[in-house]
């Protein structure tokens, strides 16, 4: 398993650092884009989000999403922590790049998972089409900080994929412990 996953890793760290290293126009882009995972930006999503829910009378529903934001970050800090994860070589985001910063999971994609899900299911409580308009742009701004983790060498496919699953589950155990209803 360890070498399926070592196989995997590597093989797409080597197509994105080809890739990047044939297009300096895509790495700036990455680069000008990667604030999108930063937690500057997914704490400004959250407080929309919560300042939609407030205004739909579910002032509960915000303080749950909020406190699970503070848990998918302190859980992302946590892990990143335990397992020390070397990231990948060549990594071109001088923020990721720090010699104590560990790789996995990528703490970018989980907060920034966590928080565009949230206010999708925020949205979603106003209707069909706002909800579906809402998670098309959740998948869209998922997918850059992806993309642009991925570009920028900061992770590999494995700490991507750690912090959609985690951001992802703790999106879905927020709605479970409360659910995004309309409001009576």
């Amino acid at each position: 398993m360890e070498a399926i996953r070592a196989n995997l890793d590597e093989g797409t760290y080597a197509f994105f650092h080809n890739l990047a290293r044939q297009n300096d126009a895509l790495v700036d882009a990455a680069a000008r884009l990667s604030f999108l995972g930063s937690y500057w930006f997914a704490s400004a999503v959250m407080l929309i989000t919560a300042f939609l829910l407030v205004r739909q009378a579910r002032p509960r529903t915000a303080l749950v999403f909020l406190a699970f934001f503070v848990v998918a970050a302190a859980a992302g800090e946590g892990i990143a922590y335990a397992t020390a994860r070397p990231r990948p070589g060549q990594s071109r985001d001088s923020a990721a790049a720090a010699p104590l910063s560990s790789s996995f999971p990528s703490r970018a994609v989980l907060i920034s998972t966590y928080a565009w899900l949230a206010f999708a299911m925020a949205m979603g409580s106003l209707g069909r089409w706002r909800g579906i308009a809402a998670f098309a742009a959740a998948a869209l701004f998922i997918a850059v900080v992806c993309l642009t983790r991925l570009i920028l060498s900061a992770h590999y496919l494995t700490d991507i994929l750690a912090g959609l699953a985690g951001g992802g589950g703790l999106a879905l155990l927020a709605r479970a412990v409360e659910p995004c209803r309309s409001p009576p």
